[in-house]
């Protein structure tokens, strides 16, 4: 299954077999900021835009960007694999 994006104004998503990601309005923390959400496996992730340091919790592409970026660097994700 080939990933799949979806953008509008206020959400952004991508969607593969054993990995999706969300970023906009339907996800908010307890004070009302915008979330990135990812799940793969059994783990979901949640990371409010402040905790991403983006400068605008409005630029929905630079947020899902940014949360997977989080990701790679939290999981450690080595690029030099070659079993993927």
């Amino acid at each position: 299954m080939k990933p799949r994006f979806s953008i509008a104004s206020d959400y952004a998503t991508v969607h593969s077999e054993n990995f999706n990601a969300y970023y906009g309005y339907e996800r908010t923390d307890e004070e009302g900021r915008w979330c990135f959400v990812a799940e793969f496996g059994d783990t979901k992730i949640t990371i409010p835009s402040h905790r991403l340091k983006v400068k605008d919790q409005y630029e929905v592409v630079d947020c899902l960007l940014k949360g997977i970026a989080w990701l790679f660097m939290a999981f450690e994700i080595n690029p030099e694999r070659t079993d993927l």
